[in-house]
């Protein structure tokens, strides 16, 4: 049997770094002001490097099931950051593209994600802040 320890397994440490950010991510948006999610910020992200990108890419680029991606978007939609509209070559599809509201929390939202982010690699160098992303980089790629 091996000596295996979940607090020495970077699947773990990982997973709980992710909370934490999200959790910490959360709370910076409303406590600048913003109604906004973590959940709901990836899909901004995305749609704030190409709008106009249909659900299905949407839940490929963040890796989430369509389903919750579906409820994610149908919120955006109420808060006014998001419209959809017909696909003119597919109609089955929809086409996401951000309103006036969602293309003006850009500048905003990352200040506050550059915030957290900041605090969360308080001591780490740039160097290995840059080898941690080229390492999960490729985790990712292993596992995809």
């Amino acid at each position: 049997m091996s000596d295996f320890t979940l607090d020495d397994s970077i699947g773990y440490n990982i997973n709980i770094a992710a909370n934490f950010l999200k959790k910490h991510l959360n709370q910076a948006f409303k406590s600048a002001g913003y109604d906004i999610t973590s959940e709901q910020w990836s899909i901004l992200n995305r749609l704030w490097e190409k709008d106009g990108i249909n659900q299905l890419e949407i839940a490929g680029i963040t890796l989430k099931d369509n389903a919750s991606v579906t409820r994610t978007l149908e919120l955006m939609d109420k808060k006014g950051l998001i419209r959809r509209q017909v696909d003119p070559d597919d109609r089955r599809n929809r086409r996401i593209y951000l309103t006036d509201a969602g293309k003006k929390l850009k500048k905003p939202l990352i200040q506050c994600a550059e915030a957290v982010l900041k605090r969360a690699t308080a001591n780490i160098s740039a160097r290995e802040i840059g080898l941690l992303n080229e390492l999960s980089r490729q985790i990712i790629q292993n596992l995809k």
